[in-house]
C-alpha cells in the first residue's frame, strides 16, 4: 500500500509541476493600473517576443454601467489602439502576491487619448486584450495567411481621466471646506476660528495641520477615483503628517500654557474686541510673535512656513506627475523637523519669558 501511495503522490506532484510549466510559459499581460489616458501608457506582454511585423493591437474592453453598451471606442471587435513603440526581449519585476517575480516579454507603449471619457468621469474600467500576428502561411496562389495569437488580461484596470480626477477633488475639498465654514457659522464663529487660538490670531502650527489635511487628503481622494484600488500611502508621507500632528498638538499646548500665564499676570488682549468683527483678520500672525503687546516678524515662524508651503507644492506637483503619491524624501523631513523644532524652541523662550515676569510679580507682592 505505501508503494502505491508514493507512486501516485509522485504523479501528482509531476502533473502539477508540469501544468505550472506550461501556465508559466503562456503569453500573460501585465498592466499597470490607472495610468493616465494622457501619458504614455505602458503594456508588458510576457513571455513572447513580439515586433512590429506582427501588428499587435491592444483592445480595451469597456461597458457602460448606466446604458450596458460598449463604449465607443474600446470595442473589442472595433476601433483598436496601435502601439507607437514596440520593444522585444525586455525584462521587467512584478509583484505576484507580494512577491516580486522577473518576467520576459515585450513592452509596448500606447497613445490612448482618443477614449472618449466625459470630463466628470475620474476613469473608465476596461480588460485589456491584445492580439498579434503568430504566423504567416504562404498559400499556393501566392496569398499569404495569417494566424492570430491573443491575450486576455485576468483583471481589469482603470485608464485615469485628470480631467476628471481634478474635478471630483476640487468639488469634495471644496464641500468639505464649505461645511466646515458652515459648522463655524452655526456657531456664530468666524470661518477661520478653526486654525486660530484664544487671542483671535492664526496659529501657524494649527495652519500647517490644516493645509497638509487637505493637500494629502485631495491627491489621496484623486488617486483613490483614478485607480481601481485604494492607492499606498509612502511611510515618509505618515511621517510627515505625523511630524504635522505632533507640532500642533504641542504648539496649541504651548499657547494655552501662554495664556493660563498672561492671564494670572493680569495682561488682556488689546486687539481683541477690535478684531472679532473682522472675519480673516490676524493673518499677518501666522509669521509674527508678539513681544510687549507689540508684533514683530518671527524668522522661525516665516521660516516654517516656507518648508511647509514648499513641500506641499512638491508634493502635489511630484504626485501629478508620477501618477502616485509621492515619496517625500528624508533630508526633506528632516528639514521640516528642525523647522518645526526651532518654532516649537521660540514659543518656549516666549513662554519662559512670561513665566520669568510672573514669578517676578509674586516676588514683589
Amino acid at each position: 500500500m505505501k508503494k502505491i501511495f508514493y507512486v501516485l503522490s509522485f504523479l501528482l506532484i509531476s502533473a502539477a509541476t508540469v501544468s505550472a510549466q506550461e501556465t508559466s510559459s503562456k503569453p500573460m499581460i501585465i498592466m499597470g493600473d490607472g495610468q493616465l489616458r494622457s501619458h504614455p501608457v505602458k503594456v508588458f506582454i510576457t513571455n513572447v517576443n513580439i515586433t512590429d511585423e506582427m501588428q499587435p493591437v491592444l483592445c480595451l474592453v469597456g461597458i457602460n454601467q448606466k446604458t450596458r453598451e460598449k463604449y465607443e471606442n474600446v470595442l473589442c471587435k472595433g476601433p483598436s489602439f496601435i502601439p507607437f513603440q514596440t520593444a522585444s526581449d525586455q525584462t521587467i519585476s512584478h509583484d505576484v502576491a507580494g512577491t516580486p517575480i522577473t518576467f520576459k516579454g515585450t513592452m509596448m507603449l500606447f497613445d490612448l487619448n482618443e477614449i472618449k471619457i466625459p470630463f466628470y468621469d475620474a476613469g473608465v474600467r476596461v480588460l485589456p486584450v491584445v492580439t498579434w500576428i503568430s504566423e504567416k502561411i504562404s498559400l499556393p496562389n501566392n496569398g499569404i495567411k495569417y494566424e492570430y495569437a491573443e491575450v486576455i488580461s485576468e483583471d481589469e484596470i482603470y485608464i485615469g481621466n485628470g480631467t476628471g480626477g481634478i474635478f471630483w477633488t476640487a468639488f469634495f475639498l471644496l464641500v468639505m471646506v464649505g461645511i466646515v465654514f458652515g459648522l463655524e457659522w452655526t456657531m456664530k464663529k468666524r470661518p477661520l476660528d478653526v486654525i486660530r487660538i484664544y487671542d483671535g490670531k492664526i496659529s501657524l502650527s494649527l495652519t500647517q495641520m490644516a493645509m497638509w489635511t487637505l493637500a494629502v487628503g485631495g491627491m489621496v481622494f484623486a488617486f483613490g477615483l483614478m485607480h481601481l484600488d485604494v492607492p499606498e500611502i509612502p511611510d515618509s508621507l505618515v511621517v510627515l503628517m505625523g511630524l504635522s500632528v505632533v507640532t500642533s498638538a504641542a504648539g496649541h499646548y504651548q499657547s494655552h500654557i501662554l495664556k493660563d500665564i498672561k492671564q494670572e499676570i493680569g495682561r488682556k488682549n488689546v486687539n481683541a474686541s477690535e478684531k472679532k468683527k473682522r472675519y480673516f483678520s490676524g493673518l499677518s500672525s501666522i509669521i509674527n510673535v508678539t513681544v510687549g503687546g507689540k508684533e514683530f516678524p518671527s524668522m522661525a515662524k516665516s521660516q516654517y512656513f516656507f518648508w511647509t508651503v514648499a513641500t506641499i507644492i512638491l508634493f502635489v506637483y511630484k504626485s501629478s506627475v508620477e501618477g502616485k503619491l509621492w515619496s517625500v524624501p528624508e533630508e526633506l523631513i528632516v528639514l521640516m523637523g528642525i523647522s518645526q523644532g526651532s518654532y516649537l524652541v521660540r514659543n518656549q523662550m516666549e513662554i519662559g519669558k512670561e513665566q520669568k515676569e510672573l514669578t517676578k510679580i509674586k516676588k514683589d507682592k
